[in-house]
């Protein structure tokens, strides 16, 4: 089995990540629960390079393909081939949870992919082979753990600054030439990194879609625009912060599921969630947990995190990545911070400073109690020496109307004297 150490630089200095090669088949002799983060099966492009390019995708933007599918289906036959003589045949609703973020491409994905890991054994009507299973999603401004764009001002203005260090400007000297050709190309005379993405992606859609390239790209170039997206993609969840606000959230959920699992209160039968989401995902999830990727999740790839159960109740946590497309390699990370063997105990302890006390406030979309308080307070003082100052002013009307100044007529006389009367 192939031993391998390597040293991935994150934000607080150098992570020592050693991972292995291991076999498909999972450990179910002690496994107790899985969570599986996958990544969307192949896609159309999420923005367009040029408007006309709308015409090469009848499927609409960001849209699962008929690959897409087709790839997420044999991933669910690959999670079959790990899991299934633990799993079963049929799908259980109370051993099994399947979350999507908020796109028709997940959403789609986990289809397809509950087809490849649960098929059919008898058609439900006319024919039909199929095994219908929920998928369960959330809006997605309310969906801090798998939606990648949720609101966060903190994370955006520190996501700025990575835009402005030192690596950035490092990624920007070593890719001058390329920067420069496709600032010419594209018509864009300010083009910046994260503009790199969006060309990537294109190419990148168009290359797995057998759909010509412009005369001007080549394979040559590719390969070189390749390499420029993975060191960019590098910047992101890089710090602190934006490993505990863009991927902490997910991180402490999964934590406690698996600390509500060993504690009982799951029940006996759960035992497997799966995340439908996207590339961004298991990168912040991986970035959280120490581990520092060279290449971004690739598609239809997934990430598993099991907890298995010693005969001494000691719950030990494991984390495997398939990052290859249709490849059957898979990887054990070790866990930085968390000795091998990590346990759940340990992880918490380690990790833990990653999971957001308050995720609203920590973003700045909400004010904090203590300045709300003292504006309600403010308000409410406000409020009762105006109350004070008007019915003062209103005593002191009345004064002058019922005590009139000496010299002054009576107001309260009688206009007309009784002998004025007709």
């Amino acid at each position: 089995m192939l031993l391998l150490l390597v040293l991935l630089i994150g934000a607080s200095g150098i992570n020592a990540v050693v991972y292995k090669e291991v076999p498909i088949q999972a450990n179910t002799d002690t496994l107790e629960y899985v969570h599986t983060v996958w990544r969307h099966g192949d896609r159309t492009p999420a923005e367009l390079l040029f408007p006309d390019d709308i015409t090469k995708w009848p499927e609409g933007l960001g849209e699962l393909t008929e690959q897409g599918a087709a790839q997420q289906y044999r991933l669910g036959q690959w999670l079959k081939r790990r899991y299934g003589s633990w799993l079963g045949e049929k799908f259980n609703r109370n051993a099994i949870y399947i979350r999507s973020s908020d796109y028709n491409r997940t959403l789609m994905s986990a289809q397809a992919n509950m087809a490849g890991l649960f098929p059919p054994k008898y058609p439900i009507a006319g024919g039909l082979m199929w095994q219908p299973i929920p998928v369960h999603t959330i809006s997605k401004p309310t969906d801090k753990e798998l939606y990648e764009e949720a609101s966060c001002p903190t994370a955006e203005i520190e996501m700025n600054a990575q835009w402005k260090s030192t690596k950035a400007n490092g990624i920007r000297k070593k890719f001058a030439r390329e920067l420069s050709f496709f600032s010419q190309k594209l018509n864009l005379p300010n083009m910046e990194l994260k503009a790199t993405w969006r060309i990537f992606d294109n190419l990148f859609c168009e290359k797995q879609n057998n759909i010509t390239w412009p005369s001007w790209m080549n394979s040559s170039i590719f390969e070189r625009v390749d390499q420029l997206y993975n060191e960019v993609s590098q910047l992101e969840f890089h710090t602190d912060t934006l490993r505990r606000l863009r991927g902490g959230t997910l991180l402490e959920e999964i934590f406690h599921r698996f600390s509500d699992k060993a504690s009982g209160s799951l029940g006996k039968e759960a035992k497997f969630y799966a995340y439908s989401a996207h590339d961004s995902t298991i990168a912040a999830l991986l970035a959280t947990l120490g581990v520092f990727y060279d290449i971004y999740p690739k598609y239809a790839t997934c990430l598993l995190i099991e907890m298995h159960k010693l005969a001494n109740e000691t719950r030990l946590i494991r984390v495997f990545h398939k990052n290859e497309t249709d490849i059957d390699r898979l990887i054990e990370y070790s866990i930085p911070g968390c000795d091998d063997p990590c346990t759940l105990q340990k992880l918490g302890d380690d990790l833990k400073k990653y999971f957001p006390e308050d995720w609203e406030a920590e973003c700045g979309l909400k004010t904090s109690f203590q300045f709300i308080y003292l504006v309600i307070i403010s308000i409410l003082v406000i409020s009762t020496v105006c109350s004070c100052t008007m019915l003062f002013v209103e005593k002191q009307k009345r004064k002058i109307l019922r005590f009139p100044v000496d010299g002054l007529r009576d107001d309260t006389a009688p206009m007309l004297g009784g002998d004025d009367s007709d």
